[in-house]
């Protein structure tokens, strides 16, 4: 793909798009992760790799990260971005086509929120972006911490330091405390 161009031999592509899953990943199962196991094709060394990542959280759960970014834009219909969350009670669907989130529970029951142009947020609506750039001004404007600091930050980045440690070590890696 033509977006790894601008990032390839700048710097370890573990750091690259694996950060912002790692923070969601976090977030929705509310764990830390103890270990990581990553697969590439050739140790991120080329323009046509792929990453994918074992992590075990400390609670038990386990989930498989996959970055690819090898197929070429092939139309606005393509998957370029999907995540999907499966648990004992449902399923949550997400993909880059349509900016919705699809919900599916054990009774059978789809729920599909807007999540492009309107949607709730604690109680406010806003649109794409909003409240993320909003959060931010105000942290700078009104000298408040923000939801997220630098702590969770640096818990998402010793993870994608072991990850860098697994793809040169082809093994299991402990993440640091």
């Amino acid at each position: 793909s033509s977006s790894v161009k601008r990032v390839h031999g700048k710097f370890n592509l573990s750091y690259w798009i694996l950060p912002h899953d790692v923070d969601l990943m976090r977030w929705f199962i509310n764990d830390e992760v103890e270990y990581v196991h990553a697969i590439t094709r050739n140790k991120l060394k080329d323009e046509d790799d792929y990453l994918i990542v074992h992590m075990h959280f400390k609670g038990g759960t386990d989930a498989i990260e996959e970055c690819s970014w090898t197929a070429p834009p092939l139309s606005l219909k393509y998957y370029n971005c999907q995540m999907e969350i499966r648990g004992t009670k449902g399923a949550i669907e997400i993909n880059s086509t349509n900016m919705n989130v699809d919900i599916y529970s054990a009774s059978n029951v789809v729920r599909s929120p807007e999540t492009y142009e309107y949607f709730n947020v604690h109680g406010s609506y806003f649109g794409l972006f909003y409240n993320l750039i909003d959060h931010f001004v105000k942290c700078i404007i009104y000298e408040k911490e923000p939801l997220v600091g630098i702590e969770d930050a640096y818990k998402t980045i010793q993870v994608c330091a072991a990850v860098e440690r697994s793809i040169n070590s082809g093994e299991k890696e402990y993440i640091s405390e």
